[in-house]
């Protein structure tokens, strides 16, 4: 007796489900790298407007020591009057939320030389906070009276 096979023409349940599994392991994996790719998108985009909003200040507080009409006055100002740490010039992107503030770091060589000397400077240091990622990066300039 001879048996006869069945030729299969349709797919199995078996089939049907490995296939399931493999497509939904692809899907999974491409979520997931889309997902890192957004947020590695988002982080970039924050820390470039943070590094803008740093330049932004340093350049608003060196228009501010030129726009006096005694030359070297605002320096000078700060120089005798600010001490460390004190707060020169703060500014925030509202549509994002991250805050910059520009402070007082040092005095070069320290507060005791005369202004009229050449070779002063002052250091001040511009610290960007971004509390959505909970990151807070500073940078320090040195800047030098100029009559």
């Amino acid at each position: 007796m001879r048996l006869k096979m069945k030729k299969n023409k349709g797919v199995t349940l078996v089939e049907l489900i490995v296939s399931l599994v493999i497509f939904s392991i692809v899907m999974v994996g491409i979520v997931v790298f889309n997902s890192r790719n957004t947020q590695a998108t988002i982080r970039s985009e924050r820390r470039a407007k943070r590094v803008l909003l740093q330049e932004k200040i340093i350049e608003d507080f060196k228009g501010e020591l030129r726009s006096s009409p005694i030359p070297g006055a605002r320096f000078d100002s700060i120089w005798i009057n600010s001490s460390v740490g004190d707060l020169l010039l703060a500014d925030t992107d509202h549509v994002t939320g991250v805050t910059a503030k520009l402070e007082v770091d040092s005095f070069l060589p320290d507060t005791d030389v005369a202004l009229s000397q050449t070779g002063i400077f002052l250091k001040v240091g511009v610290t960007s906070t971004d509390m959505m990622l909970n990151i807070e990066e500073r940078t320090s300039i040195y800047i030098s009276r100029h009559d």
